[in-house]
């Protein structure tokens, strides 16, 4: 289900560079071979008619680690699923807390959508960045930054790349 806020989200996200993929998930270059991601998970459970919840995961995707990853485990690459690191949006904002935006048809949304393309500009942008090089992706993933059973996969993938790119 879409409604006015989502239509105005996805807008404010192309005019930013990111590319639209498959459902609510965008994708923008931030390094060569390094992906931004933004996902828009969306509930419409016990809200109003017309109004979705979204939830926004930030991540960050390194595809030649998503290369090597898939081969090792004999799957066919994807060129922007999944996102190497991610995390929810409103864990990267001060309040480190769970957070949705409320998007509707109505004038009020208009806020709360710009509010919540701003906060991927101002959180998740910087959080992208911060991954966009093997050593900082290699930080976030011992920070735990994702699921472990994705992480488990490409820690040893992303510190092996990084070993490699130090001893050149």
């Amino acid at each position: 289900m879409t409604s006015t806020g989502v239509e105005a989200v996805v807008g404010a996200m192309l005019n930013l560079g990111f590319k639209k993929r498959t459902g609510m998930i965008f994708t923008r270059s931030v390094a060569e071979g390094v992906l931004g991601w933004v996902g828009l998970n969306q509930a419409t459970r016990r809200q109003a008619p017309g109004h979705v919840e979204v939830n926004p995961v930030i991540g960050i995707r390194h595809q030649q680690v998503e290369r090597i990853v898939a081969q090792l485990r004999h799957k066919k690459f994807h060129p922007y699923i999944p996102p190497t690191v991610s995390r929810p949006l409103g864990y990267l904002m001060p309040e480190a807390n769970y957070r949705t935006w409320v998007l509707g048809a109505v004038e009020a949304t208009q806020a709360q959508s710009a509010d919540l393309v701003g906060a991927i500009l101002s959180y998740g942008q910087p959080f992208m960045e911060s991954g966009s090089t093997l050593p900082g992706l290699c930080r976030l993933i011992e920070d735990g930054v994702g699921f472990d059973f994705l992480l488990n996969y490409r820690r040893p993938v992303a510190l092996a790349l990084a070993v490699k790119q130090l001893v050149r």
